[in-house]
C-alpha cells in the first residue's frame, strides 16, 4: 500500500472499487433490460388485443347495418299490412250496410 515519499499506493483498491462499481452497474443494467423487454411484451399484446377489438368492432358494425336494414324491411311490411287492414275493414263496413240494403229490400223482390 505504501509506496515512500508521501506517497500511497491505492491501484489495489481502485481496481477493487472499479469492479465492485462494474458489478452493481452490471446489475443495474440488467434489471433495465428486464423492465425493458417486459414493457415491450406489454406493448404487443396491447397491440394484438387492439387488433381484436377493431375486428369485433367492425363486425359488431356490420351486424348492426344488417339488422338496421332487416328492421326497416320490417317496418315497411308492417305499414303495408296496416293499409291492407284498413282497406279491409272498410269493405268490410261496406259489404254490412249493402247485406243490411238486401235484407230490406229482399221481401219486396219475393213478392
Amino acid at each position: 500500500m505504501a509506496l515512500g515519499h508521501g506517497q500511497i499506493d491505492l491501484s489495489g483498491h481502485r481496481k477493487a472499487a472499479a469492479s465492485e462499481l462494474g458489478k452493481v452497474f452490471q446489475g443495474a443494467l440488467s434489471v433495465l433490460h428486464r423492465a425493458v423487454v417486459n414493457v415491450h411484451r406489454g406493448a404487443q399484446t396491447i397491440a394484438l388485443a387492439t387488433r381484436e377489438i377493431a375486428a369485433g368492432n367492425l363486425d359488431l358494425s356490420a351486424r348492426t347495418e344488417q339488422q338496421a336494414a332487416a328492421m326497416e324491411e320490417t317496418a315497411s311490411s308492417i305499414e303495408e299490412l296496416a293499409c291492407v287492414v284498413k282497406q279491409s275493414a272498410e269493405n268490410a263496413r261496406e259489404a254490412n250496410l249493402l247485406v243490411g240494403t238486401a235484407c230490406k229490400v229482399a221481401p219486396w223482390w219475393h213478392k
